[in-house]
């Protein structure tokens, strides 16, 4: 199931990097100046972008068993074949090393730092290597007109 979805889906959008889309121009009216001068990202099986597509172009596989560290998934896991109201599945695509982070780097002090989402400090991370993408440093930043945009899951660490 998971090659067919790679095989269908993934392998060709990494043929889409030599793809060359010209929009037709939008009314005068809607243009904006926007720039997109910087990516970041992290991914199950990749620490960046970059490794990322050398994994699709391989046909790599990302999902995978449900890590102990981060769910004792036999304790609540029944097949619904049989009938279980539970998890019904112990698969997904995990990041490595999410309780890796640097407080001092973010100016926290580590007792704050460890009580933040981990989505938060990924968050944080992210960003500061999208501004080094773009050749900057984060103190050169402060002051001029500047959008991040993110997009995000639900928040529900503060629960466990």
């Amino acid at each position: 199931m998971l090659s067919t979805f790679l095989e269908r889906y993934l392998k060709p959008l990494a043929r889409l990097r030599s793809f060359r889309f010209t929009p037709s121009a939008p009314p005068e009216a809607n243009r904006w100046p926007v720039a997109i001068i910087g990516m970041a990202g992290i991914f199950p099986g990749a620490a960046d972008r970059r490794q990322f597509w050398r994994n699709l172009e391989a046909g790599g596989r990302f999902i995978r068993e449900i890590p102990p560290e981060r769910f004792r998934w036999p304790d609540y896991y029944t097949d619904l074949q049989q009938g279980g109201e539970n998890a019904a599945s112990i698969w997904g695509g995990f990041l490595d090393d999410i309780a890796a982070f640097d407080a001092e780097q973010f100016g926290m002090n580590p007792h704050r730092a460890e009580r933040l989402d981990p989505q938060q400090r990924l968050f944080l991370e992210v960003v500061q290597r999208a501004i080094e993408d773009a050749g900057y440093r984060p103190a050169q930043l402060a002051g001029p007109a500047l959008g991040v945009f993110v997009g995000s899951g639900f928040y529900n660490y503060a629960e466990r």
